[in-house]
């Protein structure tokens, strides 16, 4: 050995060298590439099957994401190393337990170095946050479905719960985004839920479809690391006019077609006129005649403007103007009784074609 060359200070050996000073074989023995413990604990949540790593959060992601996820928590790689090519393979043992192999190369110029290393990534059953709201009746919020003036129904209380049905069905949806108790009560519908985020989109869901009003409170049910608990109550109110409802605006009647964001699609009673009519418009119209108290009637006879039906109140003939959207042949019209006289009403389904 010349003198000032360069040899590896373990063992003597010439060069190639790493920046270690070390031959191939002495740097492979130095350094530990990986280091992996014997074994991985992963949370499963055994109601909604749920997994996590570690504190991380908990999700619903495949088995191979939670074992790469495994991985990156405990695989420990040399930082003396350049960028490492890491590769994995898995052997299921049993429905708790994987065996991961772990393949790792890296390099320290000149050399390339491959370790193998292996563990074994374990289930254990633990209940995630959401499920153990769920199990203990948590409620964060309550939202009560009202109508002004009058009860609501139960197709637009249907109609309302599918617009809840619809967030809870979005694959964004929050995991505390849940239902935790629902009924109906006197004059209404109430609908608990484990989110007041939940319950803040849904009636804005509501006003942005319907219209309406709504009333927010909250009480304090207790305290929690120094700040106060709180539930929230939100009162949502349908407009006072229902479709099919005979209302009065403007000194005329009419039928209540469709509701809007901005307000309500109205059918004239008299003749074939159509009206939009925004919400604050409507702060003067008053309800004459109520859906339910609307009748479809057979005719028994008619001619070219009038039609003949029995009374459903006491069966007895009654005679009434036919309807402007009367089609020639048709059995049935609707009527209803104001002021003690009958009068005909265009369906609340009109359709122009």
């Amino acid at each position: 050995m010349s003198h000032g060359a360069r040899f590896c200070v373990a063992c003597g050996a010439p060069p190639p060298l790493c920046s270690m000073s070390t031959c191939e074989i002495c740097t492979i023995e130095r350094i530990e590439v990986a280091r992996v413990p014997n074994s991985i604990r992963f949370e499963r949540c055994p109601r909604c099957g749920n997994k996590r790593v570690g504190k991380e959060a908990w999700s619903d992601d495949c088995d191979k994401e939670i074992w790469q996820r495994c991985l990156k928590h405990a695989l420990m790689i040399d930082e003396r190393l350049g960028e490492p090519t890491i590769s994995w393979d898995a052997e299921i043992l049993d429905e708790r337990s994987t065996r991961l192999y772990v393949s790792v190369s890296a390099s320290i110029e000149p050399f390339e170095i491959t370790t193998k290393v292996e563990t074994i990534a374990s289930a254990s059953n633990a209940v995630c946050q959401t499920c153990s709201k769920r199990a203990g009746f948590y409620v964060e919020a309550t939202v009560q479905l009202r109508a002004q003036g009058r009860e609501i129904e139960r197709n637009e209380i249907k109609d309302l719960r599918s617009m809840l049905s619809t967030l809870l069905d979005d694959p964004n949806a929050e995991a505390t985004w849940f239902v935790t108790e629902e009924g109906d009560v006197r004059g209404g519908h109430d609908v608990k839920l484990g989110s007041k985020g939940l319950a803040r989109s849904w009636v804005q869901a509501m006003v942005n479809t319907h219209g309406g009003q709504t009333h927010e409170t909250h009480t304090i049910v207790g305290r929690k690391e120094g700040e106060d608990v709180t539930r929230m109550t939100l009162l949502y109110r349908l407009p006072a006019f229902a479709i099919g409802d005979i209302i009065t605006f403007e000194q005329r009647k009419w039928r209540v077609k469709q509701r809007r964001n901005d307000g309500l699609l109205l059918l004239a009673v008299d003749r074939y006129e159509r009206k939009g009519v925004r919400w604050r418009e409507l702060e003067r119209a008053r309800v004459i005649v109520r859906k339910k108290d609307v009748y479809t009637v057979e005719l028994i006879h008619s001619d070219s403007s009038v039609g003949e039906f029995l009374d459903p109140r006491d069966w007895n003939v009654r005679s009434v103007a036919l309807p402007w959207d009367y089609q020639k042949g048709g059995s049935t019209i609707q009527v209803t009784s104001i002021d003690d006289e009958w009068v005909s009403l265009p369906r609340s389904d009109f359709n122009d074609s």
